[in-house]
């Protein structure tokens, strides 16, 4: 950001008025000179004052005109502010002119317009015999003007150098110490005007020229340049670390070697370098062996990168024409095994007339062969007469896609509850079988129970499927456990027979006795249904003679 500087300069002064007498020329210029005396005369040796004539004999123009003395603000005026033969200025004999402004003469003026102003107060009196109108006051008026024409100096304009960039950058930060310039007048305005600066004083590679013009208030100038000379002197940076390459000759080939292609890189703090090679270009044809690459990298200020060196090997290998492809197929109906045919690969060398290259099985499958479950690697190798080998290889991966077989046949079970079981169920005992072409499979309870488990009264529903080690599931098998209640209630309280006498007088006997109860192991809360089928009920009388009485008892089932 250029700022404006303004500046208000104020000169205050306090201005003496001195009176000065003459009686003599003589006198009145030396006292002048010595500034001890405030006689003021000059003037010729005249003795009479022309008619109309005024006291001032001698007045200079509106303006003198001075430059400064050297190394100073001011110049010096001499006698009588007397700088030409044209521009004195002298009072006549016997009046006496007053200091109304300016520096007296035999000063040092300072640098500007100096306003000088001298009176004589002429009063009824006239000296001379030529007579003035009285009481009226004649004025000397001029301006010395002193004119600064000394341009500042710079006290410490730096020295142009010369410098490296920096590491890694295309600039130098470098600093200077601020030019200071002086001058005789007092203030000085310092501008900059550069080419060359980057930013925050990074000076770009080459020369960068530095101004600094010095103005003081009189528009005098000087000019304090150098020059900052960036160098570049870091040489690029090579990068061989993805060129090695190992080429191996294909049919695709017409003639003994191979296309390879590398890459080489390099950077540079100030530009793209040029790669310079040594060798065989990428992407041309290298001949069989081992073929020495060398790079270097140059910029543009002569510096050269170390040397990046890398072989391209290109082997002459055989070449197998017809390597089956790797495939996938599924297991043979029935079995785990498939049956698989595959062509034996063949080898040709295209970098010699000799014999063709030896093909070797390095697997134990061979083609028409039964390929186990799983992934069957197979390799073949070719070797030339120059012992180079190539290799074959390829897989047959036999996955197993058929699903178990189920039996149920032999699951179906009746189970019908005896009187020894204490509870409402009963075991029962069921075997289910399946068979899978790759060997054992897993047994998976669907729904129901498992054999020997304790079924509930009723008819249950029991459902497997099987999994073989390939994930294949079997279709669902279902079958049916049926549990019959077969055990009747039990009285808890059936009476015992007995014998009795008939009562007295009559030829019956009147008997009471409990009312069977009977309970059900299955009853599931409701008592069986206990009926009365024969005999007399209890409270009744009894003939003579065995009385036979029978209940039953029936339960839900």
């Amino acid at each position: 950001m250029k700022r404006n500087l303004f500046l208000i300069l104020f000169v205050c002064g306090l201005f003496n008025m001195h009176a000065i007498a003459t009686t003599s020329p003589h006198d009145g210029e030396n006292l002048l000179k010595n500034i001890t005396s405030p006689v003021f005369d000059n003037a010729p040796a005249d003795t009479t004052t022309p008619a109309g004539a005024s006291p001032f004999s001698a007045c200079p123009t509106n303006i003198i005109s001075l430059n400064n003395d050297p190394g100073k603000c001011s110049a010096f005026l001499g006698d009588f502010y007397s700088n030409t033969t044209t521009q004195n200025f002298q009072v006549r004999k016997g009046y006496i002119a007053t200091n109304i402004a300016g520096p007296f003469p035999g000063n040092n003026f300072p640098v500007g317009t100096n306003k000088v102003q001298w009176d004589v107060f002429v009063s009824n009196v006239d000296p001379n015999p030529s007579s003035l109108p009285a009481n009226v006051t004649y004025s000397c008026k001029f301006n010395v003007v002193v004119t600064n024409v000394s341009a500042p100096t710079f006290t410490n304009c730096p020295m142009s150098i010369t410098v490296n960039t920096d590491t890694g950058v295309c600039t130098s930060l470098h600093y200077f110490a601020t030019p200071v310039a002086v001058n005789n007048c007092g203030l000085v305005y310092v501008n900059m005007f550069s080419s060359g600066v980057a930013s925050d004083l990074k000076y770009g590679q080459g020369t960068s020229l530095i101004y600094y013009i010095a103005m003081d208030k009189s528009m005098n100038t000087l000019s304090c340049s150098f020059s900052i000379t960036v160098i570049d002197n870091q040489p690029p940076v090579i990068d061989c670390t993805a060129t090695q390459a190992s080429v191996v000759v294909s049919p695709t080939n017409t003639g003994c070697g191979a296309i390879a292609t590398y890459k080489v890189a390099a950077t540079d703090n100030c530009r793209v370098p040029t790669l310079n090679l040594t060798g065989i270009a990428s992407g041309s044809v290298f001949p069989v062996g081992t073929t020495a690459v060398t790079y270097t990298a140059s910029d543009g200020s002569a510096n050269v990168s170390a040397k990046c060196t890398f072989n391209v090997v290109v082997t002459n290998a055989p070449t197998f024409t017809n390597c089956p492809m790797s495939t996938t197929v599924n297991t043979d109906a029935g079995a785990c095994t498939s049956l698989q045919h595959y062509d034996t690969p063949v080898a040709v060398d295209n970098c010699g007339d000799g014999p063709v290259p030896v093909v070797t099985r390095l697997s134990e499958l061979v083609s028409d062969s039964k390929f186990q479950k799983g992934i069957n690697l197979i390799s073949y190798s070719a070797t030339d007469k120059s012992m180079n080998t190539s290799f074959c290889s390829f897989s047959i991966t036999v996955i197993d896609n058929q699903p178990p077989v189920i039996n149920c046949a032999a699951a179906q079970a009746s189970v019908r509850v005896s009187t020894v079981n204490t509870g409402c169920g009963a075991k029962a005992t069921y075997v289910v079988s399946a068979t899978d072409n790759c060997g054992s499979a897993t047994f998976n309870l669907e729904a129901g129970s498992t054999s020997r488990s304790v079924f509930p009264v009723g008819t249950t529903a029991v459902t497997y499927t099987v999994t073989d080690g390939s994930n294949n599931v079997s279709a669902p098998c279902t079958f049916t456990i049926v549990v019959k209640d077969v055990t009747a209630p039990t009285f808890t309280n059936c009476p015992m027979s007995t014998t009795v006498n008939t009562d007295a007088g009559v030829c019956t006997s009147l008997q009471t006795y409990a009312t069977p109860v009977a309970v059900d192991n299955c009853g599931g809360g409701l008592p069986p249904v206990v009926t009365p089928l024969s005999g007399s009920v209890s409270g009744s009388k009894f003939q003579k003679g065995i009385n036979l009485i029978s209940y039953s008892a029936t339960d839900k089932s």
